[in-house]
């Protein structure tokens, strides 16, 4: 985990989301079936013992969310206001566009 992590060190910010989806396809194609498949018979074997387990999945995700989107919360936030407001700023230069041709 440290070292998914550690790929997004160093990163600048305009490849920053690339590089994020870029982990993230890699590590649920890849690492989160490995894991399940790893953990298979200890699931199983929580599953017929106790009525309430925690998957293995959910584990996986949530050390994911920890280890990686948290620490750099700040940063993919700050991305994520300007990809919105860029966003936001062309939907109303094409509204006001198609405003102008269909109503004048």
């Amino acid at each position: 985990m440290f070292t998914l992590n550690g790929k997004l060190r160093g990163v600048p910010d305009e490849k920053l989301v690339s590089r994020l989806v870029e982990l993230w396809s890699f590590y649920f194609g890849t690492v989160i079936p490995y894991f399940e498949g790893v953990f298979l018979p200890l699931q199983i074997h929580n599953s017929t013992t106790q009525q309430n387990h925690t998957s293995i999945r959910r584990l996986v995700l949530m050390s994911f969310r920890d280890h990686v989107i948290l620490p750099m919360g700040n940063r993919v936030e700050g991305i994520l206001y300007i990809y919105i407001f860029e966003m936001f700023y062309m939907y109303i230069l094409i509204f006001s566009l198609t405003k102008t041709l269909f109503f004048f």
